[in-house]
């Protein structure tokens, strides 16, 4: 096998917390990809958690099915 044909391609979501909190996560991530091939793309449409107490408090089967 080449090497072209193991190159992988995964979607990476990276939530709320990562761009605010962890930066460096992702950019960790994304070097160490890099260095193994591994191709990222980021995703749009995505949904994180919901927030864990208010929508709960209104209803639970909406907070559970926002998480889902």
């Amino acid at each position: 096998m080449s090497e072209k044909s193991l190159k992988m391609n995964y979607d990476m979501f990276l939530g709320c917390v990562i761009a605010a909190r962890l930066p460096f996560l992702e950019v960790s991530a994304r070097k160490i990809c890099n260095k193994f091939g591994i191709e990222l793309n980021e995703v749009e449409g995505f949904s994180c958690c919901p927030d864990p107490t208010g929508i709960e408090l209104i209803s639970r089967k909406a907070w559970a099915a926002l998480g889902a």
